[in-house]
């Protein structure tokens, strides 16, 4: 943590529990390094957590695509862009785990292969959204959003149709900032909605190669 904030492991874990906000303008430090180590070096930007995937869908196969399309559809131009965003979906274990086991044939520590249920209703846009943020564009960015443009001339946040890309979220339980009544809506409204099918392959072998050259067992 930076200035006078704790620095001991457990003074850190009970500061953040205790300090949520803080919390969030410390990452803001982060986001912008990410942000501005790759001015020169990439396009976009994506601040993404590890429960997190963003995966294009609807026989996409590439971001490239994704973004071709989406600007296309909008009537958008892509250097004018500040960000395309995807809507988040919960992968919540709980669903998997009710439907027992379907004999799923992919190395067990594969999480997100291995959760295949998920809540039908896709969050609203905005809401648990992760963006791909156009680096030449956005000023500062969050983990989320962009906080500022370098030009108010250029688009707001964009979102991709929820038929062409999503943002899987794996969690262990709903949010807790969620009221009950909304948490009992999306555990016990489900739908199998397998979108990695078509990279599992790919997945599988990067993971037994990585696996390998660590030598995991």
């Amino acid at each position: 943590f930076q200035g006078n904030q704790p620095h001991s492991a457990w003074q850190r874990s009970r500061f953040i529990a205790l300090n949520s906000q803080q919390k969030r303008r410390n990452e803001i430090l982060l986001y912008n390094d990410c942000l501005y180590r790759h001015l020169n070096s990439h396009i976009y930007v994506l601040p993404i957590d590890l429960d997190e995937l963003l995966v294009p869908i609807g026989g996409y196969r590439n971001w490239d695509e994704v973004v071709k399309f989406t600007t296309f559809k909008l009537h958008k131009t892509e250097s004018n862009l500040s960000a395309l965003c995807a809507r988040n979906a919960f992968y919540f274990d709980q669903l998997s785990s009710r439907r027992g086991n379907l004999h799923i044939s992919v190395p067990r520590r594969m999480h997100m292969l291995r959760h295949r249920f998920r809540s039908s209703q896709i969050s609203n846009a905005g809401y648990y959204s992760k963006c791909f943020m156009r680096v030449d564009n956005v000023e500062t960015a969050f983990n989320h959003f962009p906080f500022h443009k370098i030009r108010t001339a250029l688009e707001p946040t964009l979102f991709f149709a929820a038929e062409v890309a999503l943002k899987n979220h794996y969690k262990d339980a709903c949010p807790k900032e969620l009221t009950d009544d909304k948490c009992d809506k999306l555990m016990n409204d489900s739908i199998m909605d397998y979108n990695l099918a078509a990279f599992q392959q790919q997945l599988v072998h990067r993971f037994r190669k990585v696996c390998a050259e660590l030598q995991f067992p």
